[in-house]
């Protein structure tokens, strides 16, 4: 349909024609009713407690304690010197930036979905110049076209509303990933930072152990000038003593790699001094509440996140099945066409057009569009319950673990405390004579790897607890901006 406007501005015929843009997409839904009445672009949504009932999950985990589950489990360390790092690290750390610029991609994508929902409105002017040479004319005539055009793609059977659905999750998602990286990052710095302390532990104790090993080979020496021993007395002896001085040199590489690893989680040059003087390991705090696995491991950010992508690609479903019918768009062109640019603006053509378009054949192409995002479905679903079962793994693991190395540290520091005895006596013995130098070396080195085994359990303890608070984190409110 055309209308002739003649002396008016834009906004007088855009007021004009929308009572026809009006009507024109009144009828046309009618014409679209029959159609609407074959079927619709529905999909079968598939809900958490179907999942669950189909993962048979536990009731209760299998230990539980007393004390308060929090989501920033560093802080029932009460270390101060922790928190500042943690701190610094959910700043500076370049990864997590990246996480966030993941963020804002996928809002930066939901708005451009959003955008297709809305009218579009385009505008266009062109001058040209016509040569009259070829009607035996020595002139030329110029010609003034301007257009105003809007249009707008009516929704029928909500593939744009399921577009931006799809988006819509897809942006949650991505703020639940960020706050799953926050608080892997957060459990990392943690697990490093007592990882240093125990490593510098060590450091010590090694350097003890290498003191202790040169004053008993000075002892085996006097004692071989003396005649009370061998020459192999102190052989054994300077081979120890050299042991002692490999193993310290080793240590010292496995500090410094701490000290690097530490720096690059706070976002610092990886030789930063780091100020482990005065820090020593925690105590164990007591063993949170585990609660109900179903309803503690589903708010944890990551597994929400997965199962925002099995909503995604719901959506994802539902937008192929609304692509196999009909789409309708309504457009509005206003156009002037004159020979002089002053009167661009009073004479307008105005169209209004409704544009029916399906697909008739297409070889198999929609439908298998749709299969093809039904098994997507299928695999956001399988990749949701099989993380959740890891997530139930990994809650069992550490509760299992803290049992068992608490009962190894135990026994360890019990076979320490016994083993320093018998090297007291052994030393006295081996003095007077009435033992032998093998079995004080034997007993030396069974003492002094004691002591570097229950400062590795000691720490492998801490993880375990920080493992755990990681695995029932539901994580907290992140930044919505960075530097």
């Amino acid at each position: 349909m055309t209308f002739n406007c003649s002396n008016n501005t834009i906004e007088t015929v855009l007021e004009h024609n929308a009572m026809s843009l009006f009507r024109c997409y009144k009828l046309t839904l009618v014409m679209l009713a029959s159609i609407a009445l074959t079927g619709c672009a529905s999909y079968q949504a598939i809900e958490t407690t179907a999942i669950d009932e189909q993962l048979n999950l536990p009731d209760s985990f299998s230990l539980t304690g007393q004390g308060t589950a929090l989501d920033k489990g560093w802080l029932a360390f009460e270390d101060a010197q922790l928190n500042l790092l943690i701190e610094q690290a959910l700043a500076e750390n370049f990864s997590l930036r990246s996480s966030f610029s993941r963020v804002k991609k996928a809002q930066a994508i939901k708005k451009q979905v959003n955008s297709q929902r809305g009218i579009n409105v385009s505008a266009a002017l062109q001058s040209s110049i016509f040569d009259r040479r070829a009607d035996n004319s020595n002139d030329s005539n110029s010609q003034y076209t301007g257009a105003l055009s809007a249009s707008y793609e009516v929704d029928l059977w909500g593939e744009l509303e399921a577009a931006y659905d799809a988006a819509d999750f897809d942006y949650i998602a991505s703020q639940q990933d960020y706050r799953a990286a926050a608080i892997s990052l957060s459990a990392e710095v943690a697990t490093t930072w007592y990882e240093l302390l125990a490593a510098e532990k060590s450091l010590v104790v090694y350097r003890q152990q290498l003191a202790v090993n040169e004053s008993i080979l000075i002892l085996a020496q006097e004692q071989f000038i003396n005649g009370v021993t061998t020459i192999s007395d102190s052989t054994q002896q300077a081979a120890q003593v050299a042991s002692s001085k490999a193993a310290l040199a080793n240590q010292k590489a496995i500090v410094d790699a701490l000290r690097h690893s530490l720096n690059v989680l706070l976002g610092n040059n990886v030789n930063k001094p780091l100020a482990t003087e005065v820090a020593q390991l925690p105590s164990l705090p007591p063993l949170p509440a585990t609660g109900i696995p179903s309803a503690v491991l589903t708010k944890r950010p990551d597994i929400y996140s997965q199962w925002l992508e099995v909503q995604s690609t719901q959506q994802d479903v539902a937008q192929a099945i609304a692509a196999r019918y009909p789409s309708l768009s309504i457009g509005l062109t206003t156009e002037s066409i004159v020979t002089s640019a002053a009167d661009l603006f009073s004479n307008w053509t105005t169209s209004l057009l409704a544009s029916l378009v399906v697909d008739l054949w297409t070889g198999g192409k929609n439908a298998a569009l749709v299969e093809e995002k039904r098994a997507a479905v299928e695999e956001a679903v399988n990749d949701y319950s099989q993380l959740l079962l890891e997530a139930i793994k990994e809650t069992e693991d550490a509760l299992s673990n803290e049992r068992y190395i608490k009962q190894r540290l135990e026994h360890l520091r019990q076979q320490r405390e016994l083993t320093y005895q018998a090297l007291d006596q052994l030393k006295t013995y081996y003095i007077n004579g009435s033992s032998t130098f093998t079995e004080l070396l034997n007993s030396l080195t069974s003492a002094q790897s004691l002591d570097i085994d229950v400062i590795e359990v000691n720490q492998r303890l801490i993880a375990n607890r920080i493992s755990l608070y990681r695995t029932l984190s539901a994580g907290w409110e992140m930044p919505v901006h960075m530097n």
